[in-house]
């Protein structure tokens, strides 16, 4: 697809959200996939990362896009 992560459309933003999952329970592991999913003191989804991880989403993304561009997508 060629884009960032953030960018994707349909159908690239489907298949990149597989990978987005896998490399987020990799980084933060299931704990942290149920914090983010059971998190609800923020208003955007950007507060909501910052609180269930402890990182900003924008240094998520960055590190994300990294992983994908060595995968070769």
């Amino acid at each position: 697809c060629g884009v960032k992560i953030e960018d994707m459309q349909a159908p690239c933003n489907y298949t990149a959200g597989l990978f987005v999952t896998e490399f987020f329970i990799y980084k933060y592991g299931f704990d942290g996939f149920n914090r983010l999913i059971n998190e609800q003191s923020g208003s955007t989804f950007a507060e909501v990362f910052k609180l269930a991880t402890g990182d900003d989403l924008s240094s998520f993304y960055a590190l994300a896009n990294q992983e994908i561009q060595l995968r070769g997508w």
